[in-house]
Parts: C-alpha cells; sequence; structure tokens
C-alpha cells in the first residue's frame, strides 16, 4: 500500500498508464518547486527513483514485508538528496545516451524487463547486465523471476472449461473445417524469422493462420485487435476446438514464455513450441505433453552432401580428371554434386558442383555465391590468385547489405545483380517478355473504372502488401497518404480490406490471375519496394503496368529508364508531400484524359524500340517461368563465367573485376510524421551502418592474415566500434 506524503499537489493523477509517457507533466511540477527542494526533502526513508516511469506519480511511501518503507519516485531530481538509494529502469525504455552518468558508488541500480528479447537488445550483453545490481526479467535466476507472467494459478492449467473431447475435435476439423493447427500470430517481422518455418510447415499439413502473419483465415470482427482479446473468452474457446496450437515465440531465449505457450495448454490443445530452449522444466516432465522442434533448418541441408562427401576415398575429389574447368556453389540451391554445361555458340564446357573440396582439385577456376547466403564469415579463405569469384544477387538490398561497400564488391569478378551494369543484368527479372506489357486482356476502359469505384466500393489506389518492416519504410508513407486519398489495403501492412482466401500466400499468389484481374479494377497502384536502389524493380512496378493501371512509384530513383515510355508511372519523389502527390491523383482520377494520357503505350500497344527497356529485353538471353528454351539467369551466369575462365586460360593476362556499381546501394532512409524523407535514421540505417563495421572488421583481419573467425567473433569485434548516435565518423574508435 502507497502513502501519500499529506500534500495534494505532490501527485498527478491519471485515470490509466499511458505510453510513451510525457515527461513534461513532470517538468512542468518540477519548475514550480524551489531549486533545493528536492535535495532538501527530509523523507526518513531511502529513496528509489523510476529513471524510466510509468506514471505521473511525483512521490509516495511504499511498505513492503516487514513494514519496511522506502519513497518511491519518478523525479529524478530526488537523486541530489542524501537519502537517494537506488534507480529502477524499466527495460524497454532503456537507453545508452540517457542514464545517470556518472554512477557514484552507494547507488543501486535495478532492471525490470519481462518484454521480449527484441525490445532491447543491450541486455544480452555482459558488460550492460553487470551495471545492474537487482533484476526482475523472464529468467528464472533473476532475482524477481517473471518466467510464469502469462500464467494466472496452477488452476488454470488444470480447469477443463475449455477442454473438447478428441472424438469432437475430429468431428469439427470436418463440420467447420477446421485444420488440424492453429496460428495466430500478427507480429510478422521478429528476430525469430518464424513465419519462415512455419510457411514450410504449411506445404505439409494444414493450419489455420488467423493473424495477419500467413493469412488465410478471418478471426472473428470482436477478436482482431491482439492485445485487448489474447485472453478473451471466445479466443479461448477458438483455440481448444484445434488439437495443435503453433506457440512460436518472437525471439528466442532461455525461459521466454508468453501467453503463446500457455493458452492451448489451457483449453488442452497441444502446442508445438519455438522459443525458449528449457520450455519443458515447466511442463510435467512428460515427453508426451508437447511437441517441439529443436531447430530451423535452412532451406538446404548440407549434411545431404556431407553424407556424400563421406562415402568418398579422402582424395577423391582432388584427383578426379574432369578435364574442364571446375566451378563450385559456395553456397549452392540443390543438392547436386556435380555435372557437365555446354555454353555458347562454341559449345563451351565446365563441370558445376556444389561440392567444397573440388577447390583442391587442379582444374578448379572459380566460386559462385548466392548473395542472401553469403556470409563474411564462411567464405573460402585464404583466396588464391587464380581463383575467380561470382556474385548472384537478385533479391532485395535488405538481404545482404555487405555488398553495398565497395571493399566487398572488389572481391568478385563476376556479377549478376538486378543493376543495368551488372555482367548480367537482372533489372527485368520480373518481366517475361514485352508481349506482357502489351497485352490487353486485363484492360478496362475508364469510364468502367470510375463506376467500379463506386459500384464495387473500391478506392482510386490499390496496395498489396504483407513485408510490413522494410527498409525503405514505405508504411510510413502510406499512412500518411491515406489521410488525404483512399487507399485499399489488401495485404497485412495497414490491412483495411480482405483478398478473396485463394489469393492470400502472396508469393504464390503475385502473378494469379485473379490478382492481375483485381489490380486491373482500379486507377492507380502503389508501387512501393522493400528497399531504394538503383534498378531495383520487382513484380509491383511491372504487374500495374501488365493490367492498364497507373504504377505510383518508390523504390529505383531510374525507374523512369524502364517504362514502356516517358509518361506511364508516376513518382512520389516529384512531390514534396504525400499531400501534394494526393491533390494529383485526386485530379487524375476525375480527369479521363488526363488519366488515359498515362496509358498511352498500352491503348495503343506500342513500344518506342529506342527505350533502354526494349533495348534490355532485345538483348536478354534468359527467361522467367520455367522458360525451357531459354533457361534462366542462373544458367546464364553459371555459363558466363565458364566462358571467360576459358578466355582467361587462353589468355592468362586478362583479367575481369567486378565494378562498385554492380549492386553497391545507398544506406536505407525512412520518413517524418508527413512524409517527408529523412537520411541518416531509423533501424534500418542502424543495420546497415553495423554491416559496415562487420565489414571493416573483416577487411582488417583478412590485412592480417587471420582467416579463421567464427560469425561471433565478427560480431562482437564490430558491436564494440558501432556507436549508436549514427554519425559516421564516430562509427570507427
Amino acid at each position: 500500500m502507497r502513502y501519500l506524503d499529506y500534500d495534494p499537489h505532490d501527485i498527478v493523477y491519471i485515470t490509466e498508464i499511458r505510453r510513451p509517457l510525457d515527461r513534461s507533466i513532470l517538468d512542468n511540477y518540477i519548475q514550480d518547486k524551489d531549486e533545493n527542494y528536492f535535495a532538501s526533502r527530509n523523507l526518513s526513508a531511502p529513496i528509489l527513483v523510476w529513471w524510466t516511469p510509468f506514471t505521473y506519480d511525483t512521490g509516495s511511501y511504499i511498505q513492503c514485508g516487514d513494514q519496511t518503507r522506502c519513497f518511491i519516485s519518478n523525479i529524478r531530481k530526488y537523486r541530489d538528496n542524501k537519502d537517494f538509494s537506488a534507480f529502477l529502469f524499466y527495460g524497454t525504455d532503456f537507453h545508452l545516451y540517457d542514464l545517470p552518468l556518472p554512477r557514484y558508488q552507494h547507488e543501486q541500480w535495478a532492471l525490470l524487463h519481462e518484454e521480449s528479447p527484441k525490445n532491447n537488445y543491450a541486455f544480452s550483453f555482459e558488460s550492460i547486465m553487470s551495471m545492474f545490481n537487482h533484476t526482475a526479467t523472464f529468467k528464472r535466476h533473476s532475482d524477481v523471476p517473471l518466467t510464469t507472467q502469462w500464467l494466472a494459478s496452477i488452476d488454470d492449467l488444470l480447469d477443463q472449461t475449455y477442454v473438447i473431447d478428441i472424438k469432437e475435435k475430429t468431428s469439427l476439423q470436418t463440420i467447420e473445417n477446421l485444420a488440424p493447427i492453429i496460428y495466430i500470430q500478427s507480429d510478422c517481422f521478429t528476430p525469430s524469422d518464424r513465419d519462415l518455418y512455419i510457411k514450410e510447415l504449411m506445404k505439409y499439413i494444414p493450419i489455420d493462420s488467423y493473424g495477419s502473419c500467413l493469412h488465410n483465415k478471418d478471426l472473428p470482427e470482436n477478436l482482431r485487435i491482439p492485445v485487448e482479446t489474447m485472453e478473451h473468452d471466445d479466443i479461448l474457446k477458438l483455440v481448444g476446438k484445434y488439437k495443435f496450437a503453433l506457440a512460436f515465440e518472437n525471439a528466442v531465449c532461455t525461459d521466454y514464455i508468453t501467453e503463446k505457450f500457455w493458452r492451448p495448454l489451457r483449453v488442452g490443445t497441444i502446442p508445438i513450441v519455438y522459443g525458449s530452449d528449457q520450455f519443458q522444466r515447466y511442463l510435467d516432465y512428460d515427453p508426451h505433453d508437447i511437441v517441439y522442434i529443436t531447430e530451423i533448418r535452412q532451406a538446404l541441408d548440407r549434411s545431404i552432401l556431407d553424407n556424400y562427401i563421406k562415402d568418398k576415398d579422402e582424395n577423391y575429389f582432388a584427383s578426379r580428371n574432369l578435364s574442364v574447368p571446375i566451378l563450385i556453389w559456395w553456397t549452392p540451391f540443390t543438392y547436386d554434386t556435380g555435372s557437365y554445361i555446354r555454353c555458347g555458340a562454341e559449345q563451351t564446357r565446365c563441370f558445376i558442383s556444389n561440392i567444397r573440396k573440388y577447390r583442391d582439385n587442379k582444374d578448379f577456376s572459380a566460386f559462385l555465391f548466392y548473395g542472401t547466403d553469403f556470409h563474411l564469415y564462411d567464405l573460402p579463405l585464404p583466396r588464391y590468385q587464380h581463383e575467380q569469384w561470382a556474385l548472384l544477387h537478385e533479391e532485395s538490398p535488405k538481404n545482404n547489405y555487405a555488398f553495398s561497400f565497395e571493399s566487398i564488391m572488389s572481391m568478385f569478378n563476376h556479377t549478376a545483380t538486378f543493376k543495368r551494369h551488372s555482367d548480367v543484368p537482372l533489372t527485368t527479372q520480373w518481366l517475361a517478355s514485352m508481349d506482357d506489357l502489351l497485352d490487353q486482356t486485363y484492360v478496362i476502359d475508364i469510364k468502367e473504372k470510375t463506376n467500379l469505384q463506386t459500384i464495387e466500393n473500391l478506392a482510386p489506389i490499390i496496395y498489396i502488401q504483407s513485408d510490413c518492416f522494410t527498409p525503405s519504410d514505405r508504411d510510413l508513407y502510406i499512412k500518411e497518404l491515406m489521410k488525404y486519398i483512399p487507399i485499399d489495403s489488401y495485404g497485412s501492412c495497414l490491412h483495411n480490406k480482405d483478398l478473396p482466401e485463394n489469393l492470400r500466400i502472396p508469393v504464390e499468389t503475385m502473378e494469379h490471375d485473379d490478382i492481375l484481374k483485381l489490380v486491373g479494377k482500379y486507377k492507380f497502384a502503389l508501387a512501393f519496394e522493400n528497399a531504394v536502389c538503383t534498378d531495383y524493380i520487382t513484380e509491383k512496378f511491372w504487374r500495374p503496368l501488365r493490367v492498364g493501371t497507373i504504377p505510383i512509384v518508390y523504390g529505383s530513383d531510374q525507374f523512369q529508364d524502364f517504362l514502356p515510355d516517358n509518361h506511364s508511372a508516376i513518382s512520389i519523389l516529384d512531390f514534396p508531400t504525400p499531400a501534394d502527390l494526393a491533390r494529383y491523383i485526386h485530379e487524375l482520377n476525375t480527369n479521363d484524359t488526363l488519366y488515359d494520357s498515362y496509358r498511352q503505350f498500352k491503348l495503343t500497344r506500342t513500344i518506342s524500340n529506342d527505350t533502354l527497356l526494349a533495348q534490355t529485353m532485345a538483348k536478354r538471353t534468359w527467361g522467367i517461368h520455367n522458360d525451357h528454351i531459354r533457361g534462366n539467369f542462373i544458367s546464364k551466369l553459371e555459363c558466363h563465367v565458364c566462358e571467360r575462365v576459358h578466355k582467361t586460360r587462353e589468355d592468362p593476362t586478362l583479367k575481369y573485376q567486378a565494378k562498385f556499381d554492380d549492386y553497391g546501394c545507398p544506406s536505407p532512409t525512412t520518413f517524418d510524421s508527413q512524409g517527408v524523407k529523412l537520411e541518416r535514421s531509423g533501424d534500418w540505417y542502424r543495420q546497415y551502418e553495423f554491416s559496415r563495421c562487420q565489414v571493416n572488421v573483416f577487411e582488417e583481419l583478412i590485412e592480417q592474415g587471420n582467416y579463421s573467425f567464427t560469425e561471433k567473433e565478427l560480431y562482437d569485434a564490430a558491436a564494440k566500434r558501432f556507436s549508436p548516435s549514427f554519425r559516421r565518423d564516430e562509427f570507427l574508435k
């Protein structure tokens, strides 16, 4: 029980805890006091101060245990009082740049952090944890362990209110068309990367996914606010109908256990768990109490290749006489242990394998790397003079920032990236042919589009996206744009409209006929990439052009070079603010002639041959969508490297060198609350700069001749150099 100090002005009353806390309310209270008020008060008890407060409580007494008394306040100025004893910190709001420093010898620090590890990684480092004297965390060995914070009582686990007989559960799968497994989650970008595993699991067993993550089934409307309804009676009843429930935490850490774990146990459903590595200790030690996974595996299981190697003589790979240059995929896609390829008109031959041991063969010539799986701590080092390296990276810049730094790009001799200047440019990887752009199958007359806005209650703009945490921070801009013009958002990002059930798995349906028809109904489509880099252009850009809808583009700063003509898309960078863009869209939406001026290439089925797009497509010798005649860009790169290797064998003085501009993307940016672009700010910028630190550490290690280091060693060394200030000149010591 707390006691006020009998001064009605000593406390500001609030009816609820608000976050974030407006410190100005406390500051105003402080301003009304004499300068020495807090230092001179005689409170006759130790003073504890919440450095990161929850409320506007300016001070009150507590009595604990044997009636021990302390005075607790949110006013930092009490630190100057002779009775001040300890600071309390709430983990999520603990910031290294805002601490009571220097710290005096008599001061004690306490940490409360019951939330996800993802909220603050600082506590994952020993030097930070050593700063605290007392803790209350989800760890069992904490002074005040909060591991069971989501379980009210043992009675909840034993209660049978929601338990359904197994025969009835089986019947419900048919009667209510239920999958064996339920998944309810709306936080889709998490450190545990749970959705990657679950997406793969969905290929082999039906899963009803009610949240926005991998969404395929709708919750009742009264249950769609996750935080407010996670313990709702109807949620418990729903989970109880299923035989299994996915209990995948958003982060993996010993004893981090949330309602996802306890809820199925409460209702008689078997949880399938990924999170704490020791969650079993909170069960009744019955191995049949739970189904669990021990690890999330990469798509390719290298043990299959390793087992193949074990069956061979030690010198098998080094001694094979293959009579042609050997190319090795250091980061393979398949379990292919080796095969010959023939390339070009001259039928140049090479042998390609995923077996790294072929490096010891006298005919070994080149390594090929897939960008997303390229790791600085796992490279064939030291590198020998005759070895050539090739990079394939058609995916988003966010997958690997290493290629944004010149020292890394200079390691490669050959490239196949989305950049137009790459050896094998993949800028048009999402466009099958020019015919797709000229085809009028999905084109709807402007007057019918206008009518559809009324008949089907369509907004002028469509947005379909389910990757909601991206380096481009597109949702910040779009959220602001929504204030000025209606937008129908079908994905999980800024969701306000549901896709038909057959279209809710994004990767599988992005080229679906029904998706194309849907986009074709709208006048405009947001084509915002997940990252901003010259020539990074995906299906978001091509899809509206294919169906006669005007794309509103944010991504490549030179996307206009790949338009069918110079007036077929809108760039947000041409408008100072989202409000200005919205005004222009409103104008186009009500002016049929002006609108159709953006669709002339489509309506007349004409693309000028002098466009870069036409030239690029004419030169492209690979196809997409399993083109059995021309092959794909992977085989194109393999042949490109094969032919070049043969040329260097014929002429040893011939050298190939990748250019920085073969990738080299800029640092991520974000938007302010008005949708204005901000440089050098945001979480993704922080990740980008941390990658810079890792690259710098890598360079130094190689320069020192240190080729054997672990992922952790590289990470820890980079972390010591990393500055949270984001100022470039402070990143290196």
